[in-house]
């Protein structure tokens, strides 16, 4: 599934993600390929912390250079640090 390709995600993308999310009855692992550059507003960060835990069984990023490193850092110490990141 793709879901953004390029500025920032807000809460107005992340319906797309509730939806597919919401055909499963447990949390999912999550394989994430950033193929172009994005943030994601404070609002969606909260989102991903608060129901990170209830949708997510894990996340594994795929990293395509230094800086997709530190992002995957980044998420795994602040909104996304009650899911397993890899």
């Amino acid at each position: 599934m793709s879901v953004y390709t390029e500025g920032e995600v807000t809460m107005g993308d992340v319906s797309l993600i509730r939806d597919y999310l919401d055909q499963f009855d447990q949390p999912v692992p999550v394989l994430l390929i950033r193929q172009s550059n994005y943030s994601l507003s404070f609002e969606v960060q909260q989102a991903l912390k608060n129901e990170g835990p209830s949708r997510f069984k894990a996340f594994a990023y795929v990293e395509r250079s230094p800086e997709d490193r530190v992002y995957s850092e980044m998420a795994e110490a602040t909104y996304m640090r009650d899911v397993p990141v890899n």
